[in-house]
């Protein structure tokens, strides 16, 4: 028997590799059964054997968020002693007590995969990036750590997001011929959401620079095939109270606790904002936000523009305002 684990809070990798498994056991002949792990019943009928097929080789596939520690620890147990039965267990999301308790123990240490996004910000670039290179590799399109790294500038570093530009810029290669992704391939397949959404906006807005505000808003203007209005004052809402709330408050890093936010974030992007724009600048922001929004469900002519026009004439303005 083999049973392998695995397991990590980067649910789109863990399910990557569990399909590469899956995958891999249907063209060696295994038959394979895909079981919740979330449905203790199910997975202890494997166990029992009550489900069992008449197949030469079984293999079993528990998935779930939480997989109910005493069923699969009972269902690893089980095909301890039988050559021709596979277990995978597919664990996403934090691992509780209980569960490495019972049946991590059961997994030998390399038949444990574990994929974790890193707890600290600053080390999510380079995570997604790496990860960026091992899908391309795994593509059959190697691309170097350094073009993953421009990718990842430019596309942010969510990791399903990443994963889809570098399919993109693989299916490019394949076409032009290419044995591996090269600078043009990402050139010409990346997003023009990703590279133009808004997220250059708040980057400006967050400088004060009326300047860069301008630019960026005429750059996303445009490249969308649609007005961005609604888009921009929702992505850009959330950001403004927050800076609002690290203006009004004197007790620094340590609101970010109070508030749910990393300190790195909250020292790093959301003070520096804040110090730029001021309570008072924050609540002008925010009445520009409402006045773009009203105007899209009015139907004025060009939202758009009066929200870029009101965000630069709010930077312009005076010097911030003190608490």
């Amino acid at each position: 028997m083999t049973a392998a684990l695995v397991k990590g809070n980067c649910a789109v990798q863990v399910s990557r590799r569990v399909a590469d498994l899956e995958l891999g056991l249907f063209q060696s002949g295994w038959d394979v059964s895909r079981l919740s792990g979330d449905d203790p019943a199910s997975v202890a009928a494997a166990a029992s054997g009550s489900i069992f097929f008449e197949a030469a080789r079984s293999a079993y596939i528990v998935r779930g968020p939480a997989p109910s520690p005493s069923a699969v620890a009972s269902l690893v147990e089980s095909a301890v002693d039988d050559p021709d039965m596979m277990v995978i267990v597919a664990h996403e999301g934090a691992t509780k007590k209980d569960f490495k308790k019972l049946v991590e123990p059961l997994f030998k240490k390399d038949l444990v995969e574990t994929f974790n996004i890193p707890g600290k910000p600053w080390e999510l670039a380079a995570f997604t990036a790496s990860m960026a290179v091992r899908e391309a590799t795994r593509l059959g399109t190697p691309m170097g750590q350094g073009l993953a790294a421009a990718l990842v500038a430019r596309s942010g570093d969510d990791p399903g997001a990443i994963l889809f530009e570098v399919l993109k810029a693989h299916t490019l290669a394949r076409i032009s011929g290419s044995p591996d992704i090269q600078p043009g391939h990402v050139a010409g397949s990346i997003s023009a959401v990703a590279e133009l959404g808004p997220a250059q906006l708040e980057e400006a807005l967050a400088s004060r620079s009326a300047k860069a505000i301008l630019s960026a808003a005429r750059r996303i203007g445009s490249r969308s095939s649609k007005d961005p209005t609604m888009w921009a004052v929702g992505w850009l809402t959330p950001s403004v109270v927050k800076w609002s709330a690290a203006s009004s408050t004197s007790l620094g890093s340590a609101a970010a606790a109070a508030v749910g936010i990393n300190p790195w974030v909250w020292k790093n992007r959301i003070e520096p904002a804040a110090r730029k724009w001021g309570s008072t600048g924050c609540a002008e922001i925010l009445s520009v936000l409402a006045g773009a929004e009203a105007a899209v469900r009015y139907g004025a002519a060009s939202p758009w523009n009066m929200l870029s026009c009101g965000l630069a004439e709010a930077a312009a303005g005076s010097s911030v305002s003190s608490r």
